[in-house]
């Protein structure tokens, strides 16, 4: 089990179920708070866009606003991301069209340092269960 990230600031979840083992619970948190519907999920298609995200921000380049592709447990989100030269402003909201954009920015170095701890555990996760 990992809890990635500091509490009331950028988090990261990962549980994996066994047996399951490639599946499990991903969660990510905004200023507390949580941005997935904390159902079962497969870890893979989690980990290949939040590290697309994070090559971009490790280019250092400003990137305009971009709508993330989460998939499954935040499909009933939208979530948008751009790229400043020091942060990561995420804007998310509900797909009811009654609901309002929140916006969170994460510090570059904090949204990488969270995301490799993050990631290195779903690496693993994942190499056990291509062992089994």
């Amino acid at each position: 089990m990992g809890i990635f990230g500091s509490p009331g600031g950028f988090q990261i979840v990962v549980l994996d179920y066994m047996p399951l083992r490639r599946f499990g619970l991903f969660q990510i948190l905004l200023d507390g708070w949580p941005i997935g519907d904390g159902s079962t999920t497969a870890f893979y298609p989690h980990y290949c866009s939040l590290q697309d995200l994070a090559r971009l921000a490790e280019s250092g380049e400003p990137h305009e606003r971009y709508q993330l592709s989460l998939g499954d447990t935040f499909d009933h989100m939208q979530v948008d991301a751009e790229m400043t030269n020091h942060a990561i402003l995420f804007s998310f909201r509900s797909r009811d069209e009654n609901s309002h954009w929140r916006e969170v920015q994460v510090d570059k170095g904090e949204f990488l340092a969270v995301w490799r701890q993050a990631a290195a555990r779903i690496e693993a996760i994942l190499a056990q269960a291509n062992e089994s």
